[in-house]
């Protein structure tokens, strides 16, 4: 018997198909969103808290203080530094996540492809590090060819205002 999976390939052994492939990502799918989720209503929380502290301590200024304060100002400034730390706080948590992402993927791609999977990093840091004399090379003569420039422009001002 043959066995046909979806994509066409015939094989002698029986098919999984790829139900499986879809379920696992479904999983994965619902947990990211059930992570990014959590980390969205603890980061608000955070929000909106410190935004009510900072109000509520603004707001018990004496009357004497209030005079050298715009409230309505500083809490506009406050809005953007707190949404500032928002962003951070929903989006940092891939500073932290990111290696250990990379890590495990890595070690799936040499778990599925054998040896060969470790290739592809390899040439990609030998690439970067290529890629980084090439930029520190073309920056040096950047700075010559300016440095050359501004001799250039100082004996042509030179020049100028001996004319004069």
């Amino acid at each position: 018997f043959f066995f046909q999976a979806e994509d066409g390939i015939r094989d002698f052994c029986l098919s999984r198909g790829l139900g499986d492939v879809y379920k696992r990502q479904g999983y994965i799918v619902i947990m990211q969103q059930h992570g990014l989720h959590l980390i969205n209503r603890n980061s608000y929380c955070i929000l909106f808290g410190l935004e009510g502290l900072i109000f509520e301590k603004i707001t018990k200024l004496n009357c004497a203080s209030r005079k050298f304060y715009d409230v309505g100002r500083t809490m506009n400034l406050v809005n953007v530094d707190l949404n500032t730390l928002l962003m951070f706080s929903q989006f940092g948590f891939s500073i932290f996540s990111a290696p250990f992402m990379i890590i495990i993927a890595l070690t799936w791609i040499i778990f599925e492809v054998g040896w060969i999977g470790f290739l592809g990093p390899v040439i990609f840091f030998i690439s970067l590090n290529i890629q980084n004399r090439i930029q520190n090379k073309i920056m040096a003569n950047r700075k010559n060819i300016l440095m050359m420039n501004d001799k250039r422009a100082k004996a042509i001002n030179e020049y100028v205002a001996g004319i004069r």
